[in-house]
């Protein structure tokens, strides 16, 4: 069955200054992959320019 995972997003980050934004679902098997969005729409590389960013899928960072 799915889990939910565990997720880590700072509360406020100010302008400027990095965050990073973690999920973990430890008991996923398969191991999970995720997606991050951003009002509803998906975050993918480079669809924010004014925002520098990565994503990796497989360890759910943003």
């Amino acid at each position: 069955p799915a889990h939910a995972p565990s997720c880590e997003v700072p509360e406020t980050v100010m302008r400027g200054f990095s965050a990073e934004l973690r999920c973990k679902d430890k008991l996923s098997i398969p191991a999970a992959t995720y997606s991050w969005y951003k009002d509803n729409k998906p975050l993918h590389p480079g669809n924010l320019p004014e925002i520098n960013y990565t994503l990796d899928s497989k360890t759910g960072t943003l």
